[in-house]
């Protein structure tokens, strides 16, 4: 898709350069609408496209094929151009949250009640890899943050201090 003849990037927003006559679309108004998922999308031509994987295009040309564009502080709404990388699917996943059923919500700590310790791990190339069991959720927590910092390197993303632990 040639997205220079449809969009322009402007401080981290993408906005029309032609209007739809048939719909609400204005020149000069910004792209995009909030999906379900937190990102956002744009309609054209029938299909719809992530803004931020238009924004990248715009600047780093086509995405190859088995890549994701990965919003580096983890903002789904951030679409700055210095706030995308390409990643692979294993690197996106090192830069993100907690699954929204972890119960502690801290990524790669659970609680295990029969030893009454807080368990760590980490997953690499698809695997668990046990990292330790801990006595304080503050622990395994920094336990799990070194072992990131290590094993993924430039999408390694500080964990403590986005979740704000404190010792209980």
């Amino acid at each position: 898709m040639e997205w220079n003849e449809w969009f322009e990037y402007k401080n981290g927003e993408l906005y029309w350069k032609k209007s739809n006559t048939r719909g609400p679309i204005k020149a000069g108004s910004i792209a995009g609408s909030r999906t379900n998922t937190g990102y956002l999308k744009v309609s054209l031509k029938g299909k719809s496209y992530r803004v931020h994987r238009i924004i990248y295009e715009l600047h780093k040309g086509t995405i190859p094929n088995n890549s994701y564009i990965d919003h580096i502080d983890r903002n789904k709404m951030n679409n700055n151009i210095e706030n995308l990388r390409l990643a692979n699917f294993q690197e996106n996943v090192f830069n993100r949250e907690a699954n929204n059923n972890s119960r502690l919500g801290i990524k790669g700590v659970s609680w295990v009640p029969k030893r009454n310790k807080y368990h760590t791990q980490i997953m690499i190339n698809g695997k668990q890899n046990f990292i330790g069991y801990f006595d304080s959720i503050k622990a395994a927590s920094e336990a799990y943050e070194k072992a990131a910092k290590r094993l993924h390197g430039e999408f390694y993303y500080g964990l403590i201090r986005q979740t704000g632990i404190k010792e209980t």
